[in-house]
């Protein structure tokens, strides 16, 4: 599997459902999860939200991981090179809790399946995938000042100028859009 999909599975022990990505399998024992490993990106995570599934890495297969319910696990590479014998990766399970927004409550994770994108405490280099796929635009930001601004907030139904507009209403930058790219200035 490549980029990112949500499951919800039936347990059946006679015909085992198994997800590969790149860099892991999850092996499904009855459940709803979700499951993000894009191309390019260092990191693949696997957020379980019932049920439970087991993980493996790919290059580690004698490893198992078993997540409960709201539990993500991330996988993340130090390093591309498959040639590099640093090329460590961290791991980390971590429980999701709801992003609060107002008076709403929203599970970042899975906002996607709802055609939302939920960010908390994320700078805006970090936001910068996400706002690429979700709007299928490339954003040019070489300012590391702009790079570095955090935002939290919930995106339904903007397209990317209003997402900007908002998005300048906590922290001032400019931007300018031409085709299918944005530069941030």
């Amino acid at each position: 599997m490549t980029g990112e999909a949500f499951f919800k599975v039936a347990h059946d022990k006679k015909r085992p459902f198994i997800v590969k990505t790149n860099k892991i399998a999850i092996k499904v024992l009855g459940t709803e999860f979700n499951v993000k490993d894009y191309p390019g990106d260092r990191e693949s995570e696997t957020t379980l939200i019932k049920g439970s599934i087991e993980l493996t890495i790919n290059d580690r297969s004698e490893q198992k991981f078993l997540l409960k319910p709201s539990e993500k696990f991330a996988l993340t590479k130090r390093s591309e090179k498959p040639a590099d014998k640093d090329s460590s990766s961290v791991l980390m399970i971590e429980n999701i809790s709801p992003v609060k927004v107002g008076n709403e409550e929203y599970l970042e994770e899975i906002s996607w399946t709802e055609n939302m994108i939920v960010f908390q405490n994320e700078s805006f280099e970090d936001l910068l995938p996400k706002l690429e796929r979700w709007y299928n635009v490339r954003i040019i930001l070489d300012d590391p000042t702009i790079r570095s601004y955090r935002f939290t907030g919930v995106f339904i139904n903007e397209n990317v100028i209003q997402a900007l507009e908002a998005m300048q209403l906590i922290k001032s930058f400019n931007y300018k859009l031409t085709d299918n790219e944005v530069k941030i200035y």
